[in-house]
């Protein structure tokens, strides 16, 4: 019988320190994470890895978007997708699926805990 494989949190964004800052608050709970700095290994995860969450900054420092990526995976799965920026005012979010607010880092925490177990019910 095959071991039942843990569904990851994927954090993508291209800023290493975010990743990394992402990384610690998110094993400190317990949560195994997987990390993509690019669209390419974002796309990969998605295809590879047993994913719960996405945890996805809004834009990637070279102007591009992930907005692809997020339309991707709500058509072909049920993951929720936290999306996270540090732009403010920024027309284009309102168009998105972002609700745009500022949380403690323990509130962080709560919104990823309702949104993973949410998608593993």
């Amino acid at each position: 019988m095959e071991a039942v494989k843990k569904e990851k949190v994927l954090v993508f964004d291209d800023c290493p320190d975010t990743r990394m800052l992402y990384n610690i608050l998110l094993k400190k709970k317990g949560y195994e994470i997987v990390e993509a700095g690019t669209l390419e290994e974002a796309e990969s995860h998605l295809e590879k890895s047993v994913l719960g969450l996405c945890i996805v900054d809004y834009r990637l420092g070279c102007g591009g978007s992930t907005e692809p990526f997020c339309r991707r995976v709500k058509a072909t799965s049920e993951i929720p997708i936290l999306m996270i920026t540090g732009k403010e005012r920024d027309p284009a979010l309102y168009n998105s699926w972002l609700l745009k607010a500022s949380y403690p880092t323990g509130a962080f925490l709560d919104i990823v805990d309702k949104l993973y177990f949410r998608s593993n019910n």
